[in-house]
């Protein structure tokens, strides 16, 4: 004979009966523990019957998520140290890690590595032995690391002149902060310096560049090539002489440092002065009586000057 009547109750607990239809009996409790639950049916004739099983309420698996940080640079080799929260039954868990919607690894901790820049979601799924589950996720980031942009706004110079560079993040227009590093120890921290350097020759300056992500820094290396000037100096055929058929010879004496002067320019002091590239070795003769000044100036290919008198 089929039960028209159906009820139960937790033993033990200030609950009144529970009816229910069916097969099966739905019930939730919200405390954890062991419970005497009394099953109770009574069919058409008044007969009754009941028994009594015991129903296991488990603890959920506690889901949290700890990392040593949230953020780094791009580039970076260091590694996001992630593992789960320790709790008592934590070692009866499974743990299970989740990137971009595929396992990752099985394990209660898990070394994430990623040198890309952009946001990773990792989540983390946690199953205890009875079948609980539990889950938490956080988001690392990857900070772009700045590209490091020199600009000379001189080209080669000549030793005692001052060159200029600017220094600007490729893909930011603000930059948290500079250091230049300068080969004679000079240093500086302007986005724009003017540099004279003390040594002829190539000189390698070191930028540095950070921004305000971490100080995400770029360096790069900057070749500036100092050219050495000419040392000029000239003589003469006899510096005295008399006035008529006067004819005074001079002759250059340069020594270029390699590079090939394009212009002497001569003045000789009477107000006549005469300039060129095969202005070598000239002649001037002198219209009146006196005692005159004869300067010598040249000028290289890269611009770089001296001068004699």
């Amino acid at each position: 004979i089929d039960p028209i009547k159906k009820k139960f109750y937790i033993i033990g607990s200030s609950d009144t009966l529970k009816s229910w239809t069916g097969t099966k009996a739905n019930y939730s409790r919200t405390d954890t523990g062991v419970y005497n639950v009394k099953f109770w049916v009574e069919s058409k004739m008044g007969c009754t019957a009941n028994s009594i099983k015991k129903a296991y309420v488990r603890s959920m698996p506690i889901a949290k998520l700890l990392a040593d940080r949230q953020t780094k640079c791009e580039g970076s080799t260091s590694i996001f140290q992630l593992k789960r929260k320790y709790y008592k039954q934590a070692q009866y868990d499974t743990t299970r890690w989740y990137w971009s919607g595929s396992l990752q690894k099985k394990d209660s901790t898990y070394g994430f590595y990623k040198t890309v820049y952009g946001n990773y979601p990792v989540k983390m799924i946690i199953n205890s032995r009875y079948g609980c589950k539990g889950e938490d996720s956080m988001v690392f980031t990857i900070n772009q690391k700045p590209k490091t942009v020199v600009t000379r706004l001189d080209h080669d110079s000549c030793f005692g002149t001052t060159q200029t560079l600017r220094a600007r993040n490729k893909y930011q227009d603000t930059i948290k902060g500079v250091w230049w590093l300068f080969p004679d120890a000079g240093s500086s921290t302007d986005s724009i310096v003017s540099k004279t350097f003390s040594v002829s020759g190539s000189q390698s300056v070191r930028t540095i560049i950070s921004t305000s992500y971490l100080g995400c820094r770029d360096t790069i290396y900057t070749t500036v090539n100092v050219k050495p000037l000419p040392v000029v100096n000239y003589s003469i055929s006899a510096s005295t002489q008399c006035l008529r058929a006067n004819d005074f010879g001079f002759t250059k004496n340069v020594n270029s440092n390699g590079a090939t002067v394009t212009d002497y320019h001569w003045t000789y002091g009477d107000g006549q002065q005469e300039n060129g590239a095969s202005k070598t070795a000239p002649h001037h003769s002198y219209s009146s009586i006196g005692m005159y000044s004869v300067k010598l100036a040249v000028t290289d290919q890269y611009g770089c000057k001296d001068s004699v008198s």
